[in-house]
């Protein structure tokens, strides 16, 4: 609350401020505040992560309104928070907590399964999240493909921005399903999208699965089914968003990664992560710490087959994965569990 009395006085909360000749201006921040805790599966508190606020509303689906990090209580808060239309999503620090799943508040691990909220009729608006645990999977089947957006439409989870056919969608979460319950929460695993908007899964047991994309405000309209037994492979698993939803994707439209001259997976990895190269060669391929210390360094003979890079003795952490030769330099993270 303020008042003004003069050209020089002027009154904020019962604060005599400075005046000045000039008009003065009130601004408020509008939405609500929201708070809560974030747990593991025990309800001990989670130390390290992030939890964003995302729009699902059809005017402001998928937009990253806020994002807050987890404080080593577990804590998060909000300040922006419409009164309806929202999902709360909790990412845990992969390296702190590479069993646990990003969960939305209802502790689900889609959008569309969360609980309706209206702000504007709750007295106590504290939302604590229970992480989901990600299930042990030990199987010998992969699976892989790529999410890209709609003709003049980009999407990058945190803004929208105009962009041409066939760009990736960066950092959105996908998950592998269990061909076994209806409402897609027999989740198998979860993963996110690189820049390129690639995606894969390993160690996948044998099964039925469905791919989802969970981005939030986003129906899925197509889904990719698919069977693997025996150490099979499949990919082509290409996903596009547009503004009806989220479908297969059309022939003719670009795959996102294609334009790209290497391959880096699984991406978190452990004990060994695969490289490969649409271009054969020989590379000099180097991990760092976030800091810019070299960890390791070997030059490694690449082609579009599978080659492998031992991370045997590597603590687990992030890294800046650098590979170097034949013209081309190729920079990535690389999550080391």
């Amino acid at each position: 609350t303020g008042s003004y009395t003069s050209p020089s006085q002027f009154s904020l909360d019962g604060n005599l401020l400075p005046g000045t000749n000039g008009d003065y201006f009130f601004a408020a921040a509008l939405g609500y505040g929201i708070q809560g805790t974030v747990y593991t599966p025990n309800q001990v508190p989670v130390t390290k992560g992030v939890v964003k606020l995302f729009g699902i509303n059809t005017d402001t689906r998928g937009i990253e309104i806020e994002k807050s990090d987890i404080s080593g209580s577990g804590k998060y808060e909000f300040f922006s928070a419409p009164s309806s239309g929202f999902a709360i999503f909790a990412e845990p620090d992969p390296v702190l907590y590479p069993n646990l799943l990003g969960t939305y508040y209802g502790n689900v691990n889609r959008w569309v399964n969360i609980p309706a909220v209206d702000l504007s009729v709750v007295a106590a608006p504290v939302f604590d999240i229970f992480l989901r645990e990600r299930p042990a999977i030990t199987g010998a089947n992969s699976a892989d493909g790529s999410v890209a957006f709609a003709d003049d439409y980009l999407f990058d989870v945190a803004k929208r921005l105009k962009s041409i056919e066939g760009k990736p969608v960066k950092s959105a979460s996908v998950v592998l399903v269990g061909r076994t319950k209806g409402d897609g929460e027999n989740i198998i695993a979860q993963t996110y999208t690189d820049d390129y908007g690639y995606f894969t899964f390993s160690n996948i047991p044998d099964g039925s699965y469905t791919v989802i994309v969970d981005i939030p405000g986003y129906q899925h309209k197509q889904f990719f089914d698919f069977d693997v037994t025996g150490g099979q492979g499949v990919s082509g698993i290409n996903y596009l968003v547009t503004e009806e939803g989220i479908i297969l994707r059309p022939l003719g439209i670009k795959d996102p990664v294609s334009t790209h001259n290497f391959r880096i997976y699984p991406n978190p990895a452990s004990g060994v992560v695969t490289i490969s190269a649409r271009q054969p060669g020989n590379y000099l391929v180097e991990l760092f710490s976030l800091s810019g210390q070299k960890v390791t360094g070997t030059t490694m003979a690449l082609n579009e087959g599978e080659s492998r890079m031992e991370l045997t003795g590597i603590a687990p952490g992030v890294y800046h994965l650098r590979i170097s030769g034949n013209n081309n330099t190729f920079n990535s993270k690389l999550i080391v569990q």
